[in-house]
């Protein structure tokens, strides 16, 4: 078990479970954390990171957490390529995912689907109109409806 969340390239990151060591440290169970950092200094990474978008994809992961069972692991394997939990990362195919980040894995690639859906309320944007992004749109849109 790792002692603290990766937060190489982390803006965000939510608490799915956490051991004592992390207990002990202050972190709570089922919890949004944004490193100060993120807020104040907004373009760590190259671009100017949005607060509203480092949030609704933390959400994504609470939605997960929260309501499990909306969350069929066969149909979320079928859109998303894996098990959410699945760490096996993927070949960056631009078409395939809505942004470079999403393709580490399936949950990630789940969280940034979700980000996107939210911040264009459900509209899918001229960039993301492929078949495959549509799928994965889709089925965001039957978890919230």
């Amino acid at each position: 078990p790792m002692l603290l969340p990766s937060l190489a390239g982390a803006e965000g990151f939510f608490t799915h479970s956490i051991s004592p060591t992390l207990k002990f440290l202050g972190y709570h169970e089922s919890a949004i954390y944004i490193p100060r950092w993120v807020v104040v200094q907004p373009w760590i990474f190259g671009e100017k990171t949005c607060i509203r978008d480092i949030i609704r994809h933390e959400y994504a992961h609470a939605f997960q957490e929260c309501y499990p069972k909306k969350i069929k692991p066969r149909a979320f394997e079928k859109v998303f390529g894996g098990s959410y939990y699945n760490p096996d990362a993927k070949d960056f195919r631009p078409k395939a995912y809505v942004s470079k980040y999403a393709a580490s894995m399936p949950m990630e690639d789940f969280a940034e689907t979700f980000m996107y859906f939210l911040k264009y309320k459900g509209n899918c944007p001229r960039q993301f109109n492929r078949p495959i992004i549509q799928r994965k749109w889709q089925y965001i849109n039957q978890l919230l409806s």
